[in-house]
């Protein structure tokens, strides 16, 4: 009877449980995650109504990360922000907005560091309109360093006290970027001490926007000089709105992104076969053989789908390339050195040679001397 008892107890626990799960589910309310996104928003809202969809994360690693969003017909963006109480502080926070019916991706980049982001880290404020009814299809999509997590959502939107009859549709665009459009030689090679540059070109493409990163593999002696966008880019309808060349923060030890964006979804930005991106770089006076680069460019097509276009770049960095200048020779009693200079870059260096007991040159002493007859 006991075990019985104690078998009921469990079981009521065990629903008890499990009784916010059936709420959540059965209730306005809605969830949908892929790893560790989560993205909640209201499964039903009257018509001229405001509402909220928010993006939670579980301990997430981010170094950058963006979030976007596509309406259809229907639903309207009033408001995208970034929750600073979970963000803190980042080098680069761009908030969404709407232009010529396009909403553009809010964007935080935390630099070379990793933040772990734990809770509700962005919130979007949408409003239905007056004469919306049925279910609409809001695409959303979490990008972690172009890592892109899509999430559709259904909202069904009701007059007071009348049913709806099922609208709506999805506003996605067919897509025709290729990611073999973003050339960079895989091979590069360099001298120590000398600078030397790398070359990110297109064989032709549209975007509506571009991001580049560099990742110099840890412990080469490869140092940053500059990064900039070049004529390229430029050979485009209009003019982009937001430029940022890419530089180094060596307070911070953070390589900065760089960002070009252009504006309104009615322009097609075709960027003819170019070279649109210069990488200065420079290697250490001691710097030799083999490292990697890798740049990371993130790509907003012109029909505003997103792609992570990643190239390793291997870099053989000639060391110094010593020739004999001069030579003091050791004695038997005493070390020589022989003296070396770099034909490349004037370096010298030294080699201390043993002491050689052939040769009795140098310091002398006279012993056991005995007078002639």
């Amino acid at each position: 009877m006991n075990k019985r008892v104690i078998c009921i107890l469990l079981c009521c626990a065990f629903l008890l449980l499990l009784l916010p799960t059936f709420y959540v589910g059965s209730a306005d309310t809605g969830c949908v995650s892929a790893g560790k996104v989560s993205i909640r928003y209201p499964r039903g809202v009257e018509s001229g109504a405001e509402f909220e969809v928010s993006v939670d994360l579980d301990r997430l690693g981010i170094r950058s990360c963006g979030v976007r969003i596509v309406l259809p017909q229907g639903l309207a963006f009033v408001d995208g922000k970034w929750n600073d109480s979970v963000i803190g502080e980042a080098f680069i926070k761009a908030e969404p907005y709407i232009e010529n019916g396009y909403l553009h991706a809010g964007v935080v980049n935390f630099g070379d560091d990793v933040k772990t982001l734990d809770g509700n880290v962005f919130n979007y404020t949408l409003r239905a309109a007056e004469n919306a009814f049925g279910t609409y299809t809001v695409r959303l999509e979490f990008s972690n360093e172009g890592d892109i997590s899509p999430f559709e959502l259904n909202i069904t939107v009701t007059a007071p006290c009348e049913s709806s009859e099922e609208a709506g549709e999805s506003s996605g665009d067919e897509d025709g970027f290729d990611p073999d459009s973003i050339i960079i030689p895989p091979e590069a090679e360099a001298v120590h001490s000398e600078e030397f540059g790398i070359s990110v070109r297109t064989s032709g493409m549209a975007a509506k926007s571009i991001g580049i990163m560099l990742d110099i593999e840890s412990g080469s002696d490869i140092g940053f000089v500059s990064g900039e966008w070049t004529g390229g880019v430029f050979e485009s309808a209009e003019e982009p709105f937001v430029i940022r060349d890419m530089s180094y923060d060596p307070k911070a030890e953070k390589m900065l992104a760089a960002v070009l964006t252009y504006p309104g979804r009615s322009v097609s930005h075709t960027i003819p076969e170019s070279e649109i991106f210069a990488f200065r770089l420079k290697a250490g006076k001691d710097a030799c053989g083999i490292c990697r680069l890798t740049v990371k460019i993130s790509v907003e097509s012109d029909s505003g789908e997103l792609f992570s276009v990643v190239r390793d770049v291997y870099l053989n960095v000639r060391g110094h390339e010593w020739a004999l200048d001069r030579t003091v020779e050791p004695t038997c009693i005493r070390s020589g050195t022989a003296y070396y200079v770099c034909a490349s870059c004037g370096a010298e260096k030294e080699e201390t040679l043993a002491p050689d007991p052939a040769n009795h040159a140098g310091d002398k002493e006279l012993r056991g001397e005995k007078p002639a007859a």
